[in-house]
């Protein structure tokens, strides 16, 4: 009895977990695509947030709801892993390019600094 409902939790901690994932993938790219769309600069740090962002958008939107499938075994679990230093390296360039005060004057664009925190910000919540 016990185990159905700790199996069950643990599917929705998964889910829960799947879908923050997406959600702050959603948003950085969102956010990053604003930047490559209103400026020129096309640095190599905000280049591969853009690309992890979007390529983890699209690989949880099928995964997210996985867990929520009763066969599903946690098979995605060494991708995640995969994807979580990738977004460590996206939250550690980030955080060269826009923290101790560097986010008035850094790449690209002059300010935008509550947009390039934001970023940073979910770069770090998408670890």
């Amino acid at each position: 009895m016990f185990g159905n409902l700790q199996h069950a939790t643990l599917r929705y901690i998964a889910f829960a977990n799947h879908l923050m994932i997406l959600t702050s993938s959603a948003i950085v790219t969102g956010l990053v695509s604003w930047f490559l769309h209103k400026y020129d600069y096309r640095g190599v740090n905000i280049v591969y947030q853009e690309v992890i962002a979007t390529i983890t958008l699209g690989f949880w939107l099928v995964g997210a709801v996985l867990p929520l499938i009763g066969r599903y075994r946690g098979y995605l679990a060494p991708m995640n892993l995969v994807f979580s230093y990738l977004w460590l390296t996206s939250f550690i360039f980030s955080s060269q390019d826009w923290s101790s005060g560097k986010c008035g004057f850094g790449k690209p664009g002059e300010g935008h600094c509550s947009r390039k925190k934001a970023i940073d910000a979910f770069n770090f919540i998408a670890l």
